[in-house]
């Protein structure tokens, strides 16, 4: 009896041993654990990449950085631009993955420009925005105001998405949606400096200029109004 008495307090101090190691061990897990769990920031000199997208929390992409603005985010598809090559952007999508506005810049030798723009929703139409141009002869700084869209233009998105499938904006052959969608992008407020020319104009829903209020290069102050067909009807100049 003694001898297995002894054996039983040996084998429940060897196991005792065994639970404090396995315990220790666990512990420094758990600590190891949570502070990588605090630590999940990582840092980087440099990344390289042609588009870096940021999603929400259901997964829906939210932001894009991209230097490729080949193509834009509506209605479930990618759908074709016609933008000059180079452009470097920042583009916004709304809840439902749409493209709502966005930040970009680029151009050429010849043109350079940078945009700023706010997008009206259920269509890819821009709704305001500010714009800078710089080519040989012009130097420009706008800020322009887009006519809304219009519910009885007949546009219809799932057939505008069919469309622009095989567009090919070099061809000048344009199908039914993209003409409806051309149509309604028209400037209604157009506020900027132009060659030194400092001009508020209002145009009627054609995009035809029919007021303007602007200071020329030479400080002098005029007063337009036009009819449709640009025929200045009414002048004051100081």
């Amino acid at each position: 009896m003694d001898s297995n008495y002894t054996a039983i307090k040996q084998q429940n101090r060897l196991l005792k041993g065994v639970l404090a190691v396995v315990g220790m061990f666990s512990l420094l897990l758990i600590i190891s654990a949570f502070k990588g769990s605090s630590n999940n920031i990582k840092h980087f000199d440099e990344i390289v990449v042609k588009k870096l997208t940021m999603i929400d929390s259901l997964g829906t992409e939210r932001i894009r950085m991209t230097t490729d603005l080949s193509t834009g985010p509506f209605a479930g598809s990618e759908i074709k631009r016609n933008v000059p090559p180079n452009m470097a952007a920042i583009i916004f999508m709304g809840q439902n993955g749409d493209e709502v506005g966005g930040i970009g810049y680029g151009g050429s030798k010849e043109m350079t420009f940078a945009l700023n723009g706010l997008d009206y929703t259920g269509m890819p139409l821009e709704a305001i925005g500010y714009n800078r141009i710089q080519t040989p002869e012009t130097s420009a700084a706008q800020f322009v105001v887009m006519d809304g869209p219009r519910k009885d233009s007949g546009f219809n998105s799932e057939k505008f998405i069919e469309e622009t499938k095989n567009l090919d904006y070099t061809s000048g052959q344009l199908g039914e949606q993209m003409k409806i969608l051309q149509s309604q992008m028209v400037s209604r407020v157009n506020l900027g400096v132009e060659n030194h020319n400092a001009a508020l104009t209002l145009y009627d829903s054609k995009q035809n200029a029919r007021i303007i209020l602007k200071v020329d290069d030479n400080d002098e102050a005029v007063f337009q109004i036009l009819d449709e067909k640009g025929n200045v009807v009414h002048k004051y100049s100081k």
